[in-house]
């Protein structure tokens, strides 16, 4: 499934103060977030088919810098459905935490920046 997520996008592009670029990948630190996915890839515009389809392929969802989200499933539609619902969610955390002055990057296990 292929479809274009505001919030997605807008994380995609984010870089906390004094970092130069961007986040590779999204960590969610919610429960359901965290308990479905390790992390969200965030691939670079110009990432070729193979990146993304073994992206999907570890993760289940991806975002692609001005491309939007990517997500696949093994069951049913629905869980496919649900992915970029997901990940919606997550960025709408990290956004609104960030604009509270919170650096979330502090819940997030050390072992992400690995996964």
């Amino acid at each position: 499934m292929h479809c274009f997520v505001p919030e997605a996008e807008a994380h995609a592009y984010f870089r906390y103060p004094g970092e130069d670029r961007p986040a590779d990948r999204i960590v969610p630190v919610d429960a359901e977030g965290g308990f479905q996915y390790l992390v969200i890839p965030v691939l670079p515009a110009a990432a070729d088919m193979d990146t993304l389809i073994k992206s999907l392929h570890d993760y289940k969802v991806a975002i692609v810098r001005g491309g939007g989200v990517w997500a696949v499933g093994h069951q049913s539609l629905s869980e496919v459905l649900h992915h970029p619902s997901s990940v919606r969610e997550i960025c709408l955390y990290r956004i609104g935490a960030f604009e509270r002055g919170l650096d979330l990057r502090k819940m997030e296990p050390a072992k992400a920046k690995k996964w």
